[in-house]
């Protein structure tokens, strides 16, 4: 570690001037006595979070609880290993400790519990998919962008039912309702339900019910109707609301609530959602991402689980025969 906290250092020499002390005379937070010893820190701190053999277990177990969800289809493959990873994981790219884009095996990404970008995400989806459900062909895939010469995406291919292939962007599964895992019970509401206050806004009659990490829904009279309400997990009756919906009648209501919980996504929704992708040419080396539509050009496809390998030559090799053909021949699917 070769910075120096700054900012720790310009408070304890703001301090010491405020206080009437003498700048020159304050204790440097960091220096070439303590500068080992706080790298030591650093070290073991890291080391708790390190990838182990052991780690092994947990990604096992995830891999097992997939192979209870039926997949007849590899596009329900994908939903299914696409909903998991929503439910598990968290894109917090300096927790619990600062890592490189390409640092954390996918081990240790299921056992943490976060993720910094798209390698990390496509290493986690890829041996989920493979070791959960590998009686459908996928390939772990590198790219570049063609407009920028630092620019690069990781993604899944997944062959389809008819041999066609689809690209699965892994690191935007956040698009998904945080709700489709753990689904909430639905017990039907009475109107004697939405008669009682809020505990703590008693000015306000009627139910608060709650999707774990995804929305707070509130539940009212309204009129000679009833209303639901959406706002943010534990944020209710902050600000506008996100949804409302109004029904007629208790009937439609408890349907509204007993289906909301259990949403299912369909692979229509997820390609509207810009996590399932098309290749953008025949040849299938190439796809379009983001709002800007930018091309990115297929370098890597490997169909078997490894993370240790350095891919920068491979890409370096395939820049080089873009820009000299406008093509690149480095993937080789087999």
């Amino acid at each position: 570690m070769k910075k120096v906290p700054l900012l720790l250092l310009t408070l304890v020499l703001a301090y010491g001037a405020a206080h009437g002390g003498e700048p020159s005379r304050a204790v440097l937070f960091v220096n070439g006595a303590n500068e080992r010893l706080l790298n030591d820190l650093d070290s073991a701190r890291r080391g708790l979070f390190s990838d182990r053999p052991e780690l092994s277990a947990i990604s096992d177990k995830a891999a097992e609880f997939l192979r209870t969800l039926p997949a007849g289809t590899a596009r329900e493959a994908v939903t299914n290993v696409l909903v998991f990873l929503n439910s598990t994981l968290r894109y917090a790219p300096d927790q619990p400790v600062t890592r490189g884009p390409h640092e954390w095996s996918s081990r240790q990404v299921l056992a943490y519990g976060t993720f910094n970008g798209c390698v990390e995400a496509e290493r986690a989806f890829f041996r989920l998919f493979k070791e959960a459900y590998p009686g459908f062909k996928a390939r772990a895939i590198g790219s570049f962008d063609s407009s920028d010469q630092q620019g690069g995406h990781a993604l899944v291919e997944v062959e389809d039912a008819d041999g066609t292939l689809f690209l699965v962007d892994t690191s935007a599964f956040g698009k998904l309702p945080r709700s489709l895992l753990k689904r909430t019970a639905h017990k039907d509401l009475t109107d004697r339900d939405l008669a009682n206050p809020i505990d703590f806004a008693p000015e306000r009659r009627g139910v608060i019910v709650q999707l774990p990490e995804d929305s707070d829904l509130f539940v009212e009279r309204a009129g000679s109707g009833y209303r639901v309400t959406g706002y943010p997990y534990a944020r209710v009756f902050e600000g506008d609301p996100l949804i409302e919906e109004k029904f007629t009648s208790l009937k439609s209501l408890n349907a509204y609530l007993a289906a909301y919980g259990r949403a299912d996504i369909s692979f229509k929704a997820l390609r509207e959602l810009g996590i399932v992708l098309d290749y953008a040419d025949p040849g299938r080396m190439s796809f379009l991402l983001g709002r800007e539509k930018k091309r990115y050009i297929v370098f890597s496809c490997d169909s078997s689980i490894s993370e240790d390998g350095d891919s920068a030559a491979l890409e370096a090799k395939a820049r080089r025969q873009y820009a000299a053909t406008g093509k690149a021949s480095t993937c080789e699917r087999n």
